[in-house]
């Protein structure tokens, strides 16, 4: 499967196209599950269990916070968009996280296996 995400540009702000192509394989559900999970690979607890914990992860102070004319903390555009993404996130994932989680440690990587696991480095959200 190939997963394909174009940017709009600046402009746009953070909205990608996304296009996938099977090619010509027809994927059944657990083939789904197995991508999605490869997917959230690097902490499956954080991005289907822990969402609540996502956004103190995934923000990035220099990019989403500034100071309001009172000189309180604000969100700036796209800390406000970010914030929206990560809403949309958890209301989607909240419908299917538990699918989802039998589905991760279904696919969880047998020790002493090869696993493309191994070759993940940093914090899920870098």
């Amino acid at each position: 499967m190939t997963v394909v995400a174009t940017w709009a540009g600046q402009s746009a702000g953070a909205v990608f196209d996304l296009t996938v192509d099977t090619h010509s394989v027809d994927l059944d559900a657990l083939d789904l599950a197995d991508a999605i999970c490869q997917g959230l690979s690097p902490d499956p607890e954080l991005f289907v269990t822990r969402v609540d914990l996502l956004g103190a992860y995934s923000m990035i102070e220099h990019l989403f916070i500034t100071t309001d004319e009172d000189g309180h903390a604000a969100y700036t555009r796209i800390g406000r968009r970010h914030v929206a993404l990560l809403d949309e996130y958890a209301a989607r994932i909240g419908r299917v996280a538990t699918l989802l989680s039998e589905d991760c440690a279904r696919f969880r990587p047998v020790n002493g296996a090869y696993s493309p696991y191994g070759v993940l480095y940093g914090f899920s959200s870098d």
